[in-house]
């Protein structure tokens, strides 16, 4: 059907549902114009009889006569955004549909369909949106779709001055920002895409720190899946997250991500901006939360965590990881989270934020940025969620390797806290010639770019030798690999010096070379430190056969 408003024409296709008491909107993403043979085409609508709600189909008038775009965005001319007319056609027919309340109206998109799909959410307020892999700023898309526009009815504008003389119609944030009235907005998005994890997602979780007030009910829902990349979700996927969009509980995994990449990524992101949101979220209950600390300096980036809380838990382990190999694994990582969230202790992973200061990056050892004291970040957090789960100072701090020296690292900073360290780093000098250390270096501390005089300004935070000379808290279990005949010699022995009884030192062969325990006897060494901080760990070491320990 067409609907005409004020001289514009409105494309639609309408599914009326018996019985149906919703409604959703679902907007088209690139036209490919040879197939539609430069006629109005509604993507999904053969989808129609698995969905469950009425619907309403919107072709872009934008795309048709006479360009026939792609892509469109909604821009009749420069100066003429047919957007509000569309809403205007979309909330009628819903009328007819008896769906008046805003609350039982779903606008759906992908990429430039997510959005149209805020875009008309806009003039909608109540309203959901089920965005996935969506634009948010039209002119950062790829130059294919926005050279065409921008030349077919922009006079051959460039995208930094149509953003200046356009901002609310080529940014639909900035759009949302400016209306200032709450919004309900659930956005999924592939975090293997390269373009959706570096564009468009900081672009949104920006809008939800700096448009705090407005976001209550906004949320991020990333999953991996490297095949798919900027392209949507599956079919099934996106049918149940339409279908399920209203449900008290909405679907909480998107789509079939990557085993080996998931680690977590697939769920819900809850966003905490103050201490009494850590509290609010962290301790109300829920089984598994996802979770981003948002950073309260612009040279910060988040703590990025994934938190398996058990009822009637009395200790909080917080597990590390060590080296991320960046072309297999997407951060935010959360190493081990298979192998050890089904413990039943509350456990918290938090991914590194110091790999986020390059794009390649491998090891940070959670030491944070020449701006960000990242261990005292995070030690506050790790006090706050400890606070909030009502295990008062019983935390655990858990790594291997570079995630062991994170974990002696903030136990100083704990008081009560226990360290469980598997053959860690004792210092970065360590992987120096490597050129670890360096990278570090030269990334994240660049008045100091190399690891000598990295050393010398900060010794206390890249030196756990350093460190515990210049502290007096802080209890370790350091748990050395004895078939690790290098870390034997030149991590554990130099450390023996300058540690007192605070560090109790257990060897026992795991393997040939620097690895860590397995799986098995991970979990074995958290149940036990679990049992009692104030154990002896010498008794619970393996002196022979530690294959028998399953």
């Amino acid at each position: 059907m067409d609907v005409v408003i004020d001289h514009v024409t409105v494309p639609l296709m309408v599914v009326r549902k018996t019985k149906a008491s919703h409604a959703v909107v679902l907007s088209n993403g690139a036209v490919d114009q040879e197939v539609a043979h430069h006629e109005p085409v509604f993507q999904r609508s053969s989808w129609y009889q698995d969905i469950d709600h009425h619907q309403v189909y919107v072709y872009d008038p934008a795309t048709g006569a006479p360009d026939y775009l792609s892509l469109a965005w909604g821009h009749l001319t420069s100066d003429h955004w047919v957007v509000p007319e569309v809403g205007q056609a979309v909330r009628a027919v819903m009328d007819t549909f008896g769906v008046r309340d805003p609350a039982s109206r779903m606008y759906f998109g992908s990429s430039a369909g997510g959005f149209y799909s805020l875009a008309l959410l806009a003039d909608d307020p109540g309203a959901l949106a089920v965005i996935n892999n969506a634009q948010f700023d039209w002119t950062r898309w790829m130059p294919t779709g926005v050279n065409a526009l921008r030349h077919a009815r922009f006079g051959g504008m460039l995208p930094a001055a149509i953003r200046t003389s356009h901002p609310l119609t080529s940014n639909v944030l900035m759009l949302l920002k400016k209306r200032d009235v709450p919004v309900r907005i659930r956005y999924h998005v592939n975090v293997t895409s390269d373009h959706d994890r570096k564009q468009d997602l900081p672009l949104f979780r920006a809008f939800m720190s700096n448009a705090a007030h407005l976001c209550d009910e906004v949320s991020v829902h990333p999953y991996a899946h490297h095949t798919h990349g900027h392209n949507p979700m599956s079919r099934p996927a996106t049918l149940r997250v339409i279908n399920k969009a209203f449900d008290a509980d909405p679907p909480m995994h998107d789509d079939a991500p990557d085993t080996e990449l998931d680690e977590g990524r697939s769920w819900p992101v809850h966003f905490l901006g103050s201490d009494a949101a850590t509290t609010e979220i962290l301790g109300d209950g829920r089984h598994l939360v996802r979770y981003d600390v948002l950073p309260r300096e612009d040279t910060h980036h988040p703590i990025r965590g994934v938190l398996s809380e058990k009822p009637g838990a009395d200790t909080l382990v917080v597990c590390f990881h060590s080296l991320v190999d960046r072309s297999r694994h997407p951060l935010p990582r959360f190493e081990r989270f298979a192998e050890l969230s089904g413990l039943p202790h509350h456990m918290l992973f938090l991914s590194d934020p110091t790999l986020e200061s390059s794009d390649t990056l491998r090891s940070g050892w959670y030491v944070g940025t020449a701006e960000d004291p990242l261990p005292d970040r995070l030690a506050d957090h790790i006090g706050e969620a400890a606070k909030a789960l009502g295990v008062g100072e019983r935390v655990l701090l858990v790594g291997s390797c570079g995630g062991g020296f994170a974990a002696m690292a903030l136990a100083p900073r704990l008081t009560g806290s226990l360290a469980l360290a598997f053959s860690p780093d004792t210092t970065l000098d360590l992987v120096a010639e490597g050129g670890p250390a360096t990278a570090l270096a030269r990334t994240a501390f660049p008045e100091t770019p190399t690891w000598s005089a990295l050393h010398r300004g900060r010794p206390t935070l890249v030196d756990l030798n350093a460190l515990y000379q210049h502290t007096v808290t802080g209890h370790v279990w350091y748990v050395q690999n004895s078939g690790d005949a290098q870390y034997v010699a030149e991590a554990m022995e130099p450390f023996q010096e300058h540690a007192d009884e605070r560090v109790q030192v257990v060897t026992e062969h795991h393997c040939t070379g620097h690895n860590p325990p397995t799986p098995a006897r991970i979990r074995s060494w958290i149940n036990y430190a679990c049992e009692d901080f104030e154990a002896d760990p010498r008794q619970f070491g393996l002196a022979i056969r530690p294959r028998s320990v399953r």
